[in-house]
């Protein structure tokens, strides 16, 4: 007897030993293997001596009968060894166990061969900025919420000038104010979206702010620094609760510049973003001949963060061959190429789930990061063809640099 059942009714199930999941965990850098969360899994509790862990070794193919995936040809030895294991955050293991036709064996090892070549790239490898950065969303708590104006029109310019007292007070004389949009959240409550920008827009602020007959409350804030006189650009998703999607500045320096689009939940509890990526970059130099342009398109955008919510972006990249000096415009093109993911929306782990196994937004960290070594091998058959039928600066350019 174990548990009160007897031993011919119990279920023995092939599990993870110990020291296979810390090799699982530490061949991801803890984090989640999902390529549209990649949350961090490990980290410092306030007790010195002790840690928390958020990650889960998960079984690709199930640890006995009756589970997801399970595969009865496999053997034991098969079930429990690092090869049938996937890191994930909490989230992402509950996910794919309650929904096996759409999360199948084929695209768990996707992401895990994935998120194990990204822990490889990034091993000992620094970034000028870090890419899993976005700013800080506060919001305010009820307690010290205050009603701006009353609410006798809707959302407008006017109303907009009106609400500056209710930012922070280095915001409230702002060099530049921008209304960034408006509308009506899913419980027909109206929200207002103002940007405030100071120091010759090097610094903004984006507040949200909700109406009602009361009058009009900041809601939350996202204070963003060095944007270079870029003017943010911000939206609100409707759901319960909805999301602010703001697009910033995320970093630059010396041959790099990248604005992100990041995504932020906007919980009662307690705010944390859950999606960013690219929504432009340029890389120019880093040892590398080659230079790379990237811009992102919007196709489909979700009205309301529901189940099955359907986002879809395009990432156009252009290559160019930075050693032709005096060469510049297309002649300076070395290739062009077009990436497209699409998206779902998953209430149940609170992020936007990949729709098919080619939707990866590692290869599009893959552009942003790669080498001549990565760029040869993952081009290569259109460089050979440039080789010989290019411009004759591509000719020389491509015989030049990469060994084909």
């Amino acid at each position: 007897m174990c548990g009160g059942l007897p031993e011919s009714l119990m279920v023995m199930r092939d599990d993870f030993p110990p020291s296979v999941k810390q090799v699982i965990a530490q061949r991801v850098g803890h984090r989640c293997s999902n390529p549209t969360c990649g949350a961090s899994t490990s980290g410092p509790q306030r007790n010195p001596a002790k840690a928390i862990n958020l990650g889960v070794a998960a079984h690709i193919t199930a640890a006995a009968p009756g589970g997801p995936r399970y595969r009865s040809k496999a053997s034991p030895q098969d079930r429990k060894s690092p090869e049938n294991g996937i890191w994930l955050c909490q989230n992402c293991a509950k996910l794919i166990d309650n929904d096996v036709q759409r999360f199948t064996e084929s695209l768990l090892r996707h992401w895990k061969k994935n998120a194990e070549d990204r822990a490889s790239r990034e091993l000992g490898q620094q970034s000028p900025f870090d890419r899993s950065d976005t700013p800080d969303l506060e919001i305010l708590p009820s307690s010290i919420r205050r009603w701006a104006i009353p609410m006798k029109e809707p959302f407008s310019p006017g109303t907009v000038r009106q609400l500056l007292d209710a930012l922070p007070e280095e915001f409230r004389a702002p060099e530049q104010v921008e209304m960034l949009g408006s509308g009506f959240d899913i419980l027909g409550q109206q929200y207002g979206i103002v940007g405030a920008g100071i120091n010759h827009g090097w610094d903004w602020i984006v507040g949200l702010f909700t109406g009602s007959d009361l009058g009009w409350q900041r809601i939350a804030n996202i204070q963003l620094e060095g944007q270079k006189a870029w003017t943010p650009e911000a939206s609100y998703v409707r759901g319960a609760p909805g999301a602010l999607v703001v697009t910033h500045v995320h970093g630059y320096g010396t041959g790099v510049f990248r604005r992100s689009t990041s995504w932020y939940r906007i919980s009662k509890d307690e705010p944390f973003p859950f999606l960013s990526y690219p929504r432009e970059f340029h890389v120019v130099g880093w040892g590398m001949p080659f230079g790379r342009k990237l811009t992102s398109t919007t196709e489909i955008m979700p009205k309301e963060l529901i189940d099955g919510a359907h986002l879809q972006l395009r990432f156009d990249v252009t290559y160019t061959m930075e050693d032709q000096p005096g060469v510049d415009g297309a002649a300076n093109q070395l290739l062009v190429s077009s990436e497209r993911l699409s998206l779902e929306w998953s209430e149940t782990a609170g992020v936007f789930m990949p729709r098919s196994a080619a939707d990866d937004f590692a290869r599009i960290e893959e552009i942003w990061s790669e080498g001549t070594e990565g760029f040869a091998k993952r081009n290569a058959e259109r460089l050979r063809e440039l080789a010989e039928h290019g411009t004759p600066g591509q000719r020389i350019f491509v015989r030049r640099h990469f060994a084909l």
